[in-house]
């Protein structure tokens, strides 16, 4: 019998565990196990993959489906099914068409005394679902830390100074 628990830790080990959120920053890629769940007779294991090229996205991807065919070559069967839902796109390529949006955030950050600070996010957003659907939305920040983990937590103050940022923004729209 096959323990479908232990094909599917199996399936976790022969992924890059160089690419997860805790060995990896900035622009690279990452691989993050959100969940699992299993039994002797059926496991499911859930990812979130991302990453800001996408050539290098469509190739962990492709590694997910290359170590399941291995594991179903080694059976003999089909043991493993992968899909994949996507989520998010990065925002940058909307983003960059729309210069004005970072720059009337910048002012608005100066003008609260927030240095700005445009750098790459690590992961997916409803800003970017927003971006690609026709509302260009940069990422603003929450004053969120340890993000997908039992220690996440939001400082209250930093979302405060975020509803500042806002209604700094607003305001700047509303003189132009």
């Amino acid at each position: 019998m096959i323990n479908a628990s232990t094909v599917a830790m199996r399936f976790n080990e022969l992924l890059n565990n160089n690419e997860v959120p805790e060995y990896t920053e900035g622009y690279d890629g990452f691989h993050h196990l959100l969940s699992i769940k299993g039994t002797c007779e059926s496991a499911t294991l859930e990812y979130i993959v991302r990453n800001h090229d996408y050539t290098k996205l469509k190739k962990q991807l492709n590694d997910f489906n290359r170590i399941k065919s291995f594991i179903n070559s080694w059976y003999g069967k089909e043991i493993i099914e992968v899909s994949f839902t996507e989520q998010y796109a990065n925002m940058k390529e909307v983003i960059l068409e729309h210069p004005s949006i970072i720059e009337q955030v910048t002012e608005a950050m100066k003008q609260i005394q927030l240095e700005p600070c445009v750098k790459p996010i690590r992961g997916g957003t409803d800003g970017a679902r927003l971006s690609y659907m026709g509302l260009p939305c940069p990422n603003l920040g929450t004053g969120d830390y340890n993000c997908h983990g039992p220690l996440e937590l939001v400082d209250i103050n930093q979302m405060r100074k975020g509803c500042e940022l806002l209604l700094k923004i607003i305001h700047i729209n509303e003189t132009k």
